[in-house]
């Protein structure tokens, strides 16, 4: 179901503002973590929610002075996405 721009803005409400790596675009969205138990191995996977169009895989997305990058994007034709995020960077990070 597509949802107005009104219900998009209504839902990213409670979202905090996000910049991406050029350090002047900011953005809201909802950051959340889904916890996934597979036989005992558990993992984390992070994602941000928000508007369609804002973010695209590749973009590099500023959390908390860490850089993350977009690393898949599932869009369900609502008007909002989910943005697949990796730590970026750094000695910890998947991609450097």
């Amino acid at each position: 179901m597509r949802l107005t721009e009104s219900q998009i803005n209504r839902a990213l409400r409670l979202g905090d503002e996000y910049k991406k790596a050029d350090g002047v675009t900011t953005f809201k969205a909802l950051l959340e973590i889904k916890v996934v138990d597979t036989q005992g191995a558990i993992s984390e996977t992070e994602f941000l929610t928000t508007a369609k169009g804002v973010l695209k895989q590749g973009d590099i997305v500023l959390i908390n002075e860490q850089r993350y990058r977009v690393q898949y994007i599932a869009d369900d034709n609502s008007g909002l996405i989910d943005a697949y995020i990796a730590l970026s960077g750094g000695q910890h990070a998947k991609y450097r």
